[in-house]
């Protein structure tokens, strides 16, 4: 998790290879679009939730919000499972970001749990 990512895929075959990386600065499990085809680092994964369970499991974008169909209070929580931030409705507004897996709008959940990979070598 403390390597640096080498960007390859393990499906070259197929066109896009969606892969995930850890960043041991922010604590996030970024995204990238393999550049090439080879072996794979061991900081680089097939699912943004493999990075996650890991290299940070105790992440809060790991943790199951449940919302409620009556709920008062729109959110949005982090879906492990498909990996996007989905809105639901809660019944109390509190328990928001970093403790929990609910955040007060889409962009910070994306931000917080599904950044996408950018190089840092210039």
């Amino acid at each position: 998790c403390k390597q640096r990512p080498n960007l390859v895929g393990d499906r070259c075959e197929s066109g896009m290879d969606r892969r995930y990386t850890y960043n041991q600065y922010t604590r996030k499990c970024e995204f990238f679009v393999a550049v090439g085809c080879g072996i794979p680092s061991e900081n680089n994964f097939g699912s943004r939730r493999e990075c996650f369970e890991t290299c940070n499991n105790t992440s809060p974008c790991l943790k199951r919000e449940m919302g409620s169909a009556i709920g008062l209070y729109s959110a949005f929580t982090y879906d492990r499972n498909s990996d996007i931030c989905k809105k639901v409705r809660y019944t109390f507004g509190n328990d928001f970001w970093p403790k929990y897996n609910k955040f007060k709008t889409d962009v910070q959940c994306q931000q917080e749990c599904t950044p996408q990979y950018y190089s840092h070598s210039g």
